[in-house]
């Protein structure tokens, strides 16, 4: 609500209005004038022109629009902590690195399970990226990945933390906010406030899909063949293309990710990290 007023401040909208009228206007340098004519901007988006029931009713939008992107996280966070896999035998685990197992390990001793080690188990994975990757891109058990994906994938989407009518609500408010505007839809409202117009975005997405559609689909027609060249008979899915695509990187380039990471370690990347923005 405080930004909504803030936003929808008569005063502070005047007084931003009062300077690029007055003037002073001419004595500001560009950057100056930009921040101004950015402010002006964000007062007319955030509603500031409106008057009576449109404005009672653009402030009830926005707020709506809060809580359902509340609930929203809520829900994508607890269905991926609802999914829990436990897994006792070494051989459904077999090509997992050992940062994958040991981490397995932990979650397992932290759900009770004591005598859990890296290398007899038994390993607890969830749908927590650093749980959930590594299964996808070095698991050997196609089953596991699978079940993993799936999982991954219907997040939310079923029950009672189903987001599917949230995402139906959010499109419809969305839509009525950009018409109480003045915009033809959401996606104009969104570009307002952008370097780029609809039309040039949607240009240079479509120019981003003609350069790289090609080279997509060579690269994984590559993982494909791979795939056979290994003697992996069945049709290459979305659980196995990670997993294809990582042994054939470490087939062509002989790179292992987990002989990278001693390097990669957070002291190191902070460090190199600062040392860089010293050098720059």
């Amino acid at each position: 609500k405080l930004r909504l007023r803030l936003s929808q401040s008569r005063p502070l909208y005047d007084a931003f209005l009062a300077l690029k009228e007055g003037p002073e206007w001419t004595t500001l340098n560009d950057t100056q004038k930009r921040i101004v004519d950015n402010e002006l901007r964000d007062f007319k988006l955030g509603g500031v022109s409106l008057e009576g029931e449109r404005k009672e009713r653009f402030n009830a939008i926005q707020q709506e629009l809060t809580q359902l992107s509340t609930s929203y996280s809520n829900n994508v966070l607890d269905g991926t902590k609802a999914f829990k896999r436990l897994v006792t035998d070494a051989a459904d685990v077999d090509g997992l690195p050992s940062s994958a197992l040991g981490l397995a390990a932990q979650q397992a001793k932290a759900a009770g399970h004591e005598s859990a080690t890296p290398e007899s188990g038994p390993w607890l994975f969830t749908l927590d990226f650093p749980s959930y990757y590594p299964v996808l891109t070095h698991c050997k058990n196609r089953a596991l990945r699978e079940e993993m994906y799936t999982a991954y994938m219907a997040r939310a989407s079923t029950g009672k933390i189903d987001n599917s009518p949230i995402i139906e609500r959010v499109l419809s408010l969305r839509k009525e906010k950009a018409q109480l505007l003045g915009f033809e839809n959401f996606a104009e409202l969104s570009m307002a406030s952008k370097m780029a117009d609809l039309t040039s975005a949607e240009a240079l997405l479509e120019e981003l899909r003609k350069s790289s559609i090609d080279a997509a689909r060579t690269e994984l027609e590559e993982v494909r063949e791979f795939a056979r060249q290994q003697g992996f008979e069945d049709e290459v899915k979305w659980w196995d293309v990670a997993f294809w695509a990582e042994r054939l990187r470490e087939a062509r380039y002989n790179i292992n990710e987990e002989e990278l990471r001693p390097y990669f370690a957070l002291p190191n990347v902070l460090e190199g990290l600062f040392g860089l923005a010293k050098r720059l």
